[in-house]
């Protein structure tokens, strides 16, 4: 694959050409940082359209790395973040959100937030409360997540999906690029620590899964709670950033997610080299931990997949689902088609949220899978994705996709598929208006990626 270096270049007078948001929101950037070496040992480069920053050394030094090389699209997510979330909540209400959270966010992420912000010329304030949105946007999507080894695989690898479902909406107001066009493969090579890789936006710290060298390999999907949740203990994006630099096995990357709560969220945790996956469901007070032949995976309608297991934005586990929502079916295709009315009549009651869309998605991902059974690998994972994500097997669901798509779907930001031990990944990001699923797919191999050198 020809790799295309993009040179790195700076300007003196970028901060002060920028309208901040508001005065209390925006820092100047401090002279001296802008003395500092370019990169710390850190570069950007693009490989076949694929954005990916190289980090390494301290904690510090990989946020400063982070934020000096991509300053401009940490300033448009920033900025666009800010403009779409106001709505939500103020930034004063962000920032007390923060200090309820801060005394329990390990140190040494911290210091990466710092080394962010100095080499951004964001605050440091900024660079907290862009890194909290999935608090403030832990709303109902049609995430996936979900990992399949052994009989269930072609070779008897295992492999491990995910595909994150996020608003292509969120747009910089100032230059009008889109926060998902600056989406970064981060591979991530820290002092202290496992080697990790993962996708997320410029300019926030934490992910919503990605593996580490060790095999340890980690998804995510909101679950919204409505009765258990917490603004006290870690941000779910920087537990699981947390367990991929930390853990190397699948017992220690259970502890880390599965401590400091605060929200509704679903996981699941694979370990290559057991080749073994757990399920987390979770709640501020409250968890599930299961396996592929748990019982509770088999709740009518649901049914276990040997070898593999798999989740999206709802419960499976009875206990759970009860903290959740009223109806443990809930997949009356009416009652959710009229939600937009009643919420703008004002007769919607958040906690009879009808999950026809979340289950649906569930359903046609796991009838794909059993499809499939036996055969997967990593093109025939991610084919798997493409097609859920069409609606190819489901012909409401397609007339749904054409005549009202943010109904029938949320957007995929981006799609991957990872198998650690043969070191390969496939990966698809959203461009513009159009959907990961849509756009070209792209191979790397992880240690190539890990070993690069600096050019």
């Amino acid at each position: 694959m020809k790799t295309k270096i993009v040179g790195i270049f700076v300007c003196m007078l970028l901060i002060a050409n920028i309208l901040p948001i508001s005065a209390n929101m925006v820092t100047d950037k401090e002279t001296d940082n802008m003395n500092k070496s370019s990169s710390m040992g850190g570069w950007y480069e693009e490989i076949d359209g694929v954005k990916i920053l190289h980090v390494n050394g301290s904690y510090y030094e990989m946020g400063y790395q982070h934020g000096y090389l991509l300053s401009d699209m940490v300033w448009e997510n920033f900025r666009g973040a800010m403009n779409t979330y106001k709505q939500i909540m103020s930034y004063e209400d962000m920032l007390s959100l923060y200090e309820g959270l801060e005394e329990y966010i390990p140190q040494e992420i911290k210091d990466e937030m710092q080394g962010l912000a100095d080499g951004s010329g964001l605050s440091f304030d900024n660079v907290s409360v862009i890194s909290i949105l999935d608090f403030l946007g832990h709303d109902t999507t049609a995430c996936v997540t979900g990992a399949a080894w052994d009989t269930a695989t072609i070779d008897g690898e295992l492999y491990h999906f995910r595909s994150f479902d996020w608003s292509l909406n969120i747009q910089d107001p100032e230059t009008g690029t889109y926060m998902h066009d600056n989406y970064i493969l981060f591979v991530r090579n820290p002092d202290s620590g496992y080697a990790s890789i993962y996708p997320n936006y410029a300019g926030t710290i934490g992910n919503y899964g990605g593996v580490n060298e060790d095999g340890i390999t980690i998804g995510s999907t909101v679950s919204w709670c409505m009765d258990d949740i917490s603004d006290v203990g870690i941000p779910h994006s920087i537990r699981i950033k947390w367990a991929l630099d930390t853990s190397s096995n699948i017992e220690d990357a259970i502890d880390i997610i599965n401590s400091n709560k605060t929200r509704g969220w679903n996981f699941i945790i694979s370990d290559s080299e057991e080749k073994i996956a757990v399920i987390i469901e979770q709640s501020a007070t409250h968890s599930f931990i299961g396996y592929w032949d748990d019982p509770e995976e088999s709740n009518t309608p649901f049914y276990s997949i040997e070898n593999v297991v798999r989740r999206g934005n709802f419960y499976v586990d009875r206990a759970m689902a009860e903290l959740q929502r009223v109806r443990y079916k809930s997949t009356r295709f009416f009652v959710w088609l009229i939600q937009p009315i009643k919420i703008k009549l004002g007769i919607y009651d958040p906690y009879k949220y009808e999950y026809y869309k979340q289950i649906k998605h569930y359903q046609l991902l796991s009838k794909e899978l059993t499809n499939n059974w036996g055969n997967l690998d990593l093109n025939l994972s991610m084919e798997l994705l493409r097609s859920v994500y069409r609606g190819d097997n489901d012909i409401i669901f397609k007339i749904l996709k054409i005549i009202m798509p943010h109904r029938a779907y949320t957007n995929d930001n981006y799609q991957w598929v990872v198998c650690p031990v043969r070191n390969e990944l496939v990966i698809s990001f959203a461009q513009g208006e159009t959907s990961a699923h849509e756009n070209e797919v792209h191979y790397f191999k992880l240690d190539e990626l890990w070993n690069a050198t600096q050019p």
